[in-house]
């Protein structure tokens, strides 16, 4: 098993635990679309489109953005935070 660090932002963040204890060899996509299907459908559409993070969604992984569409491997310790789309004036 290993052990990730989860921090969501914005209007989300009431959906974010701290830590979460993993598989080895969990994929970031894998994981975070089971993670979010327990959430709200609001919470889902801002995150995943067309079975991939949603290129709207910024998501990084130790301190590097994670482009849409790729699925790397976790890894024990790795922190992952997940900004949804903000707007406003």
């Amino acid at each position: 098993m290993i052990t990730i660090t989860l921090e969501m932002l914005g209007p989300i963040a009431q959906t974010g635990g701290t830590k979460h204890q993993l598989p080895e060899g969990t994929r970031l996509y894998d994981w975070l679309s089971a993670h979010v299907e327990t959430q709200p459908a609001n919470i889902q559409r801002w995150l995943i489109q067309e079975n991939k993070i949603a290129p709207t969604v910024l998501v990084v992984l130790n301190n590097e953005q994670v482009q849409s569409g790729t699925n790397p491997e976790l890894q024990d310790g790795d922190e992952v935070l997940i900004i949804p789309p903000i707007s406003g004036g």
